[in-house]
């Protein structure tokens, strides 16, 4: 065991030897890099000293959007209606409805309560798909017979509609 210990402490005394001695030979290139356009802007970060104010505007423009909707939803105007509808539709592409599930719900259930399957503008087919969508993805039960006024005898869309691409559009994005 001596044996091994002297041999394997040579051994690494030789190998560390030999590295230092590359080290010593070995030259490195060195490279100078241009300056960066963007300076060094990036290599720190400054926290913005009215973080506090923008967290309190945030909290205004929240309570903003949710008094809109609470608003629209008590109304028992038709136009308030087809307003929310546009809005609850802005809110969730902007991807915000987490922040107003509880108003978005308690609206929809209102209009649903209100017009049931028979929504104010049946000849609106854009205003149409998007009460349809919206009441669908929120669980509540719209039949596709909603759609019937735009439907042909075959169940087609009627070739009348090729001039409403706005309402066309919304029907293939909604899959309807």
């Amino acid at each position: 065991m001596a044996a091994s210990a002297s041999f394997s402490s040579s051994f690494l005394s030789s190998v560390v030897d030999d590295n230092s001695s590359m080290k010593q030979d070995l030259k490195r290139n060195t490279v100078t890099f241009n300056s960066s356009i963007w300076g060094d802007q990036f290599l720190t970060y400054d926290e913005p000293e009215d973080l506090v104010m923008e967290k309190q505007v945030v909290e205004e423009v929240k309570e903003e959007v949710r008094t809109e909707l609470i608003i629209k939803a008590s109304s028992n105007e038709s136009t308030q209606h087809m307003k929310l509808i546009e809005l609850i539709d802005v809110v969730q592409r902007l991807g915000l409805e987490y922040h107003f599930e509880k108003e978005i719900e308690e609206a929809l259930q209102h209009i649903y309560d209100t017009y049931g399957e028979k929504w104010i503008d049946q000849n609106n087919l854009q205003n149409i798909s998007l009460w349809f969508r919206l009441l669908r993805q929120h669980g509540f039960n719209v039949s596709l017979g909603v759609f019937k006024n735009h439907m042909d005898d075959k169940g087609s869309f009627k070739e009348s509609l090729c001039n409403d691409a706005q309402g066309m559009l919304l029907c293939m994005k909604h899959h309807i």
